[in-house]
């Protein structure tokens, strides 16, 4: 995946974002293949995947100001942003932590968002996961523009 953020900066290799506190264990890889998880369930339109992801009482702080709450609200602007023509987004986890207890984590990548008419944003993100009865959920995610 590649990240065009300016006329000087591509991003093609997210792990070179990665902080000195990363930590390549395999709960760690277990939250970034969550954050794909999501995304592939998106791409391939599978609401049912996406929902199983997403925490019944989850907040999502969207970039434009708005908070959603609840995978309800969530659901229902996946679904309308799938019915845009000439839109799209894609994300690629950068780094994940999880906590010594291993029912809580985040992790913060990039994502790409074209929406009709405009331009495709580079966005970074920071989504927390908690441990529920053996499943991660997404608890809580943030978005906002990167500007390198």
């Amino acid at each position: 995946m590649q990240f065009i953020v300016n006329d000087t900066l591509t991003i093609t290799d997210t792990t070179k974002l990665r902080t000195p506190m990363f930590k390549d264990t395999p709960q760690v890889q277990e939250i970034l293949e969550m954050e794909r998880k999501l995304y592939r369930a998106l791409a391939t339109k599978d609401l049912d995947a996406l929902a199983a992801g997403l925490d019944e009482n989850g907040l999502l702080f969207d970039f434009d100001g708005q908070i959603l709450r609840g995978r309800e609200q969530q659901m229902a602007m996946f679904k309308a942003f799938l019915e845009l023509e000439d839109a799209a987004f894609e994300w690629e986890p950068v780094e994940a932590f999880v906590s010594d207890s291993q029912d809580m984590a985040w992790a913060w990548g990039l994502a790409n968002v074209k929406l009709p008419g405009q331009k495709t944003e580079v966005f970074k993100y920071n989504s927390v996961w908690q441990k529920r009865d053996g499943r991660w959920q997404n608890v809580s995610e943030m978005r906002n523009p990167f500007r390198g």
